[in-house]
């Protein structure tokens, strides 16, 4: 990841993202694996940059699950790119160059707001800009982790992942979307794993290229739940024991009624 030079750290220090609003959307039941939440927290994530689930998990602790946008096109298209977006190009130098620290700050507000309290059970997933913000907030350094208990992480985006433990190393995939499912214990451990799978869909089969737009329609939010469907339903047999096991524990965080609220957010100056 590219290290932050002058300029970058005086942006961030001179700007910070803050919650603007928030909408509270119609409750919802999470009844499946992670792609079935995936798809069913896309439209809510057009009400909000964060999108915040509080799982119900009766005689237990609720989960809240943090779901991050990626990158709005709208808001970075030159001639009406909106310099104020919390999903524009400032969130993007944020999570790049900042270790997604402001965006952090606006996580935690709205978390606060949702009610979660401090140690509370946090999922943490994200499309694009926002797998890269999620992976970086579940650091065990980051003000997120230090507050809560980061169970997992899953990522929709080219280079993304399926893991119960923060901060895995990201490589190019061979071939577009790499869900990766990450074995071991919360922190960097040397006896983790990595599955990797390279997804296609049917009409896409009989292209052979690692760029160009086949390589774009890999980091597309729909290509990544069906690569992701496909890794759950494991039609060749190739997830092993601690694979299904980190399925399903993921999906046992995720199941049951869940409260959704969607936060908007945008850049301000420092006062």
């Amino acid at each position: 990841m590219p290290e932050p030079n002058r300029w970058t750290e005086d942006l961030m220090r001179r700007n910070r993202l803050v919650v603007q609003g928030a909408e509270e959307l119609p409750q919802v039941a999470y009844t499946g694996p992670l792609s079935n939440y995936l798809e069913s927290v896309e439209g809510a994530a057009e009400s909000g940059n964060i999108v915040i689930s509080t799982v119900d998990k009766g005689q237990e602790d609720d989960v809240y699950v943090v779901h991050l946008p990626g990158l709005d096109p709208e808001a970075v298209t030159p001639g009406s790119a909106d310099r104020s977006s919390g999903r524009g190009a400032l969130t993007t130098t944020d999570a790049f160059f900042n270790d997604a620290e402001r965006l952090g700050d606006a996580v935690l507000e709205a978390l606060r707001q949702q009610g979660a309290p401090a140690g509370a059970s946090v999922v943490l997933t994200g499309h694009s800009q926002g797998g890269l913000a999620a992976v970086k907030l579940a650091d065990g350094s980051s003000a997120v982790s230090q507050k809560y208990s980061v169970k997992h992480t899953a990522t929709a985006r080219r280079r993304g992942h399926i893991s119960p433990q923060p901060h895995q190393p990201h490589q190019r995939p061979h071939q577009h979307p790499v869900p990766k499912l990450g074995g071991g214990f919360n922190g960097v451990s040397s006896d983790r794993h990595e599955y990797r799978y390279d997804y296609r869909r049917p009409e896409e089969a009989a292209e052979d290229s690692d760029s160009g737009p086949l390589d774009f329609l890999s980091h597309d939010y729909g290509h990544n739940v069906e690569g992701i469907r496909s890794t759950e339903s494991d039609p060749h047999g190739e997830l092993s024991d601690e694979d299904r096991m980190n399925l399903d524990e993921l999906e046992a965080l995720l199941r049951g009624s869940a409260s959704v609220t969607a936060y908007d957010t945008g850049w301000e100056p420092v006062p």
